[in-house]
C-alpha cells in the first residue's frame, strides 16, 4: 500500500528535483555563465510555443490513428494557427484556448476517445525524463527547455486533458455497474473548472452523487498523470546511450521489490531509514538466493546497484532483470578464470556509481548459503570503500542489513529486514585499499556489524529452543515488542546457549528443561505467552466480537473467490519451481520467477476472455477487480487462520486447566533459572 501511495507523489518530486539539478549544472557551467541563463530562458519559451501546436495536432493524429475523424481544431494565431490552417484543412486559427479540438467523431467508441485525448502525452512518456537526463549530462540549456515543457504538460493539464481521461474511465466503469450511459456522459469535459462553474445547471438532481463522480474522475486523472511521469522515468533508463547500461528498471525497482516481497512474505522492516541522497554501501547476509536482492531493495527504499556474479548476465531467465536493475558484473575464479582481469572494469563501474550518489548492494559472504550464521566475508566491500575515499576524499555510510526468513521456501512465511547502525570506518579511510591491514580491519568491522543484525545460531535446530527461551523471558518479565528488541533478546539467548554447550555446570540442564517445556506447549498448540490468557467466557466473547467482520458473507465471498481465481496459477507456479528439486532457499526464488509471468498471463488471459465475451469495458474492470479480489481473499484467509488458532487455544486452555496451571508454574521456575543465566552471562562477555 505504501508503495502505491509513493507512486502518487514521487514522480512529481523526481521531476522537480531533477529539473533543479539540471538547471544548477547548466547555470554553474564555467564556460558560459550568463549565456547559459539566456539560452535556458529562451529555450524554455521557444519550446513552449512549439509544443502547443504539436500537442494539438497529436490530439488529431490520435483520433485519426484509432479510426475516428476530425473536422475542426482551433489553434490561436500566436501559436502558428494562421500558418497551420493553410497546411491542414481541419485547423482553424483562433479560439478561446491556446488550442482545442472542437470537432471530432469517435464513432461512439470510448477507446478512440481515450486515445484522442491521451496521444500528446506520448511525448512526455518517451521524452520527458530522457531529455532532462541528457540536459544534465551535457549541461545543455537547449535540451533543458523541451524537457521541462514535456514534464510540465501533465501538471498543466490536470484540470484539462487528464480530467477528461479520468472521466472517460470512471463513466465507463459506472456504466458497467448499471449507470445510465447518456447521463454519465455529462461527467466528460475538457475543462474541470468550467464544469464546476456550471455544476448546478449541468447536474440539477442528485448533486452529492455527481460530486462524488466528478471527484473520482479528478482522482483517476491525477493517477494517470502520475503514471505518465513514472513511465517517463522508466523510459529514460531504457533510452540511455548504448555505452551505458540500460537500467530502465531502476526508477520502479524499490516499489516493485516492495510489492513482490510483501506479497510473498509477511514482511516487517525495522531500523533507521537510509539517507535519501548520497552514496551508501549496503552489506547483507545471503541466505535466500535471488530474493535477497529484492529484500535489500525494500530496505533501501531507493534504487540499488548490485554486484552480481558474471554468469547471471548470460543466464536466459535472469539476464534481462539483472541488466535492467543496473547490476555490475563480478568475475570469479570458479566461474571463468580467464575473465578475472575484467574485475578492473567492475571497480571502475563501482566508483562511477558511488560518485553519482548511488546505493551499492553487496553480499560480502560471496555466495548464497544455508548456514545458520554469517560466514567469513570477502574483502571486496572494504576495498571498494577505501578506494572510493581515495578518489573522492569523503566517507559515506556502510550499513549492515539483516535478512531473516522464518521458513525458507514457504509462501507467506514471516520475514524480517533489520537495518543496523553504520559501520565506523573514518579512522581507516585514509589508509587506502593497498593497506592490507586496514582492509582486514574494516572487513572485520563489517562482519561484526552483520552479526549484530542477524540471529547467529550454531545449528538451525537450535532456533525453536532459542525462540522458546526468549518467549518465556518475555512472557514472565515483559519486554519491548519491537522486532529489533526481540532480535537482540534472541541473539543473546543463542549466545548463552552456545556458551552452555561449551561448559559443564549447574545450568546445563536448563536447556533440556526448556526443550521439554517447548514440546509440551507444542502438543497443545500453545506458546509461552498464551499461558496467561484470560479463559473466561466473557473474555472469549470479547475476542470473538473483535473479529466479527471476518465472519460476514462479504468476507467469505472474497476469501473463496480469491482462492478459486488463483488456485490454478498458484499450482502451476509451484510445479514449475519444483521441476529441478531445488533447495529451500532456491525454491522461493524459483517460485517468484515462475509466479510473476504465470500470474500475469493468467490475469491477462481472463481479461481477454471477458473482453471477447462482454466487451472492452468489462475487461478493463476485470483487470482491476481480479487482482483486488485475490489480495483481499488472501488477507481474509490469513485472518481466518489466526482467528481459528486463537479459538482452538481458548478451548484447549479451558478443557485442560490443570495441565495449563502446571505448565504455568513450570514456566515461572524456568524464567527464574533463565534470569540467573542472564546475570551470569552479561552482554559484554557475549560480544553483543
Amino acid at each position: 500500500m505504501k508503495s502505491m501511495l509513493d507512486l502518487l507523489w514521487k514522480p512529481w518530486w523526481a521531476a522537480a528535483r531533477q529539473s533543479l539539478e539540471a538547471m544548477e549544472s547548466i547555470l554553474l557551467s564555467p564556460q558560459r555563465g550568463v549565456l547559459s541563463l539566456l539560452l535556458l530562458t529562451a529555450g524554455t519559451v521557444v519550446s513552449w510555443f512549439l509544443y502547443v501546436p504539436v500537442h494539438e495536432l497529436l490530439h488529431a493524429l490520435g483520433c485519426f490513428a484509432t479510426g475516428g475523424s476530425v473536422s475542426e481544431l482551433n489553434i490561436q494565431a500566436r501559436y502558428g494557427g494562421v500558418l497551420l490552417e493553410k497546411i491542414f484543412p481541419f485547423v482553424v486559427a483562433g479560439g478561446s484556448y491556446a488550442g482545442q479540438l472542437t470537432g471530432f467523431d469517435t464513432g461512439g467508441s470510448d477507446l478512440v476517445y481515450l486515445a484522442t485525448v491521451a496521444a500528446p502525452y506520448l511525448l512526455t512518456l518517451l521524452g520527458g525524463f530522457w531529455l532532462l537526463t541528457l540536459a544534465t549530462t551535457h549541461r545543455s540549456a537547449l535540451l533543458f527547455g523541451p524537457a521541462v515543457v514535456l514534464l510540465m504538460a501533465p501538471l498543466l493539464s490536470l484540470a484539462g486533458d487528464y480530467y477528461e481521461m479520468g472521466s472517460i474511465v470512471v463513466s465507463g466503469i459506472l456504466g458497467l455497474l448499471g449507470g445510465p450511459p447518456e447521463s454519465l456522459k455529462l461527467l466528460r469535459h475538457d475543462d474541470l473548472f468550467a464544469l464546476l462553474s456550471a455544476f448546478g445547471q449541468r447536474f440539477p438532481e442528485r448533486r452529492a452523487l455527481w460530486a462524488a463522480a466528478v471527484t473520482a474522475s479528478a482522482l483517476m486523472g491525477y493517477t494517470l498523470a502520475c503514471l505518465t511521469l513514472a513511465g517517463s522515468r522508466v523510459a529514460a533508463g531504457w533510452f540511455q546511450g548504448p555505452r551505458r547500461q540500460r537500467a530502465w528498471l531502476s526508477p520502479i525497482q524499490s516499489p516493485l521489490s516492495s510489492l513482490l516481497a510483501h506479497l510473498y512474505y509477511r514482511l516487517k522492516v525495522v531500523g533507521e531509514p537510509l539517507p535519501r541522497r548520497g552514496p551508501v554501501i549496503l552489506v547483507a547476509n545471503h541466505n535466500s538466493a535471488l530474493l535477497d536482492p529484492v529484500m535489500l531493495s525494500v530496505a533501501s527504499r531507493r534504487p540499488v546497484r548490485f554486484l552480481a556474479k558474471a554468469p547471471l548476465f548470460t543466464d536466459s531467465s535472469l539476464r534481462v532483470l539483472v541488466r535492467a536493475a543496473g547490476s555490475i558484473p563480478v568475475y570469479r575464479q570458479k566461474d571463468d578464470a580467464s575473465q578475472i582481469g575484467r574485475n578492473a572494469e567492475m571497480f571502475q563501474a563501482v566508483m562511477v556509481a558511488l560518485s553519482e550518489g548511488s546505493i551499492l548492494g553487496l553480499f560480502p559472504e560471496g555466495r548464497s548459503h544455508r548456514a545458520p550464521s554469517v560466514q567469513p566475508l570477502r574483502t571486496g566491500a572494504a576495498r571498494i570503500a577505501l578506494e572510493a575515499f581515495a578518489l573522492h576524499h569523503t566517507t559515506f555510510p556502510i550499513i549492515p542489513v539483516g535478512l531473516m526468513v522464518r521458513h525458507q521456501g514457504k509462501f507467506r512465511s514471516p520475514a524480517l529486514i533489520l537495518r543496523g547502525k553504520p559501520v565506523a570506518w573514518e579512522d581507516l579511510a585514509a589508509c587506502g585499499a593497498e593497506d592490507r591491514l586496514a582492509v582486514r580491519r574494516l572487513t572485520d568491522r563489517i562482519h561484526t556489524s552483520l552479526r549484530q543484525v542477524t540471529l547467529e545460531l550454531e545449528h538451525w535446530e537450535d532456533r525453536p529452543l532459542v525462540e522458546c527461551a526468549e518467549a518465556i523471558w518475555t512472557a514472565e518479565y515483559g519486554g519491548n515488542s519491537d522486532p529489533a528488541a526481540a532480535m537482540r533478546r534472541l541473539r543473546r539467548a543463542a549466545r548463552i546457549l552456545g556458551e552452555l554447550r561449551r561448559q559443564e555446570g549447574p545450568y546445563s540442564d536448563v536447556l533440556r528443561q526448556v526443550e521439554q517445556h517447548r514440546r509440551k506447549l507444542q502438543l497443545l498448540g500453545l506458546q509461552p505467552a498464551h499461558l496467561s490468557m484470560d479463559t473466561r467466557w466473557t473474555a472469549g466473547l470479547r475476542r470473538a466480537l473483535r473479529t466479527r467482520h471476518l465472519l460476514g458473507f462479504p468476507a467469505a465471498l472474497l476469501a473463496v473467490a480469491g482462492y478459486l481465481l488463483f488456485r490454478i496459477p498458484y499450482g502451476i507456479a509451484g510445479a514449475l519451481a519444483r521441476l529441478r528439486q531445488p533447495q529451500a532457499a532456491a525454491l522461493s526464488s524459483r517460485r517468484v520467477l515462475a509466479g510473476v509471468p504465470v500470474y500475469l498471463l493468467w490475469v491477462v488471459g481472463l481479461c481477454i476472455t471477458i473482453g471477447w465475451l462482454w466487451g472492452p469495458w468489462p475487461a478493463a474492470a476485470a483487470a482491476l477487480w481480479i487482482p483486488a479480489t485475490g489480495l483481499s481473499g488472501l488477507w481474509f484467509r490469513e485472518r481466518w487462520q489466526v482467528t481459528l488458532r486463537d479459538l482452538r487455544r481458548f478451548l484447549v486452555m479451558r478443557r485442560r486447566r490443570e495441565q495449563v496451571t502446571e505448565l504455568k508454574s513450570r514456566q515461572a521456575d524456568l524464567a527464574e533459572r533463565l534470569k540467573e543465566l542472564y546475570q551470569r552471562f552479561p552482554d559484554q562477555s557475549l560480544n553483543l
